[in-house]
């Protein structure tokens, strides 16, 4: 059975996701104790977008999971912590900034030069993805893939894959960035830093990849 969930987005990312340019993300694997887990790709998964088969015949969704090597504070050796996204063929659907004016829903990632005339932009009060409920969402995403890795194995293609792409400034470092792979770190940590998942963390990622479904 195919289950829905939400997923916030930035409004960048959700103007990636509307361009086409964006089928991928990744997500922090939530767990204090990292050096206490190991990826698990095997059976079922394979770590790929094939499909797998069991001896049977039937088919088996792919699914990622964390393995527990060992925790002092609990009895989970050889338990599992699985993808809170869901697997492979299950929706996402996306909460990005957003607001409501007489009874009209407006995003922020559609605001540009051709924002409707009757909304002025210093007295829009945008609301937070936090709040959006699933009937004002405009996107729903299918899960095609999902791995574990760790967050600086990401890879130029897969960078690409996340919407980074073009030349960025980094201010910082008075340098101009046009490395895909080097985007997504400052646009990461622009995110994660100050949340304590650095780039320099290298944490455990989710990485999840989708489609784009038409319509909600």
């Amino acid at each position: 059975m195919v289950k829905e969930r939400p997923i916030i987005m930035s409004t960048e990312m959700v103007k990636t996701i509307l361009d086409g340019r964006k089928t991928q993300t990744r997500r922090v694997v939530k767990d204090k104790h990292y050096s206490r887990w190991q990826i698990d790709n095997g059976i079922p998964h394979n770590g790929q977008d094939s499909i797998v088969v069991d001896a049977d015949g039937e088919t088996i969704i792919p699914i990622s999971y964390l393995k527990v090597i060992y925790d002092e504070q609990a009895d989970r050796v050889g338990g599992r912590i699985f993808c809170p996204y869901g697997v492979v063929g299950d929706r996402l659907w996306v909460k990005e900034t957003w607001v409501e004016q007489s009874g009209d829903i407006y995003f922020k990632a559609d605001w540009g030069e051709d924002k409707p005339v009757s909304m002025v932009c210093d007295n829009i009060k945008w609301r937070s993805p936090r709040f959006m409920p699933r009937w004002t969402s405009r996107l729903t995403l299918e899960i095609t893939n999902i791995r574990v890795e760790r967050l600086q194995e990401i890879t130029e293609g897969d960078a690409i894959a996340e919407g980074m792409a073009g030349k960025l400034y980094h201010e910082a470092a008075d340098s101009l960035l046009t490395c895909a792979r080097d985007i997504f770190q400052w646009h990461w940590d622009s995110l994660n830093a100050k949340r304590g998942y650095s780039w320099e963390s290298n944490c455990w990622v989710w990485c999840i990849s989708f489609r784009k479904i038409e319509g909600r």
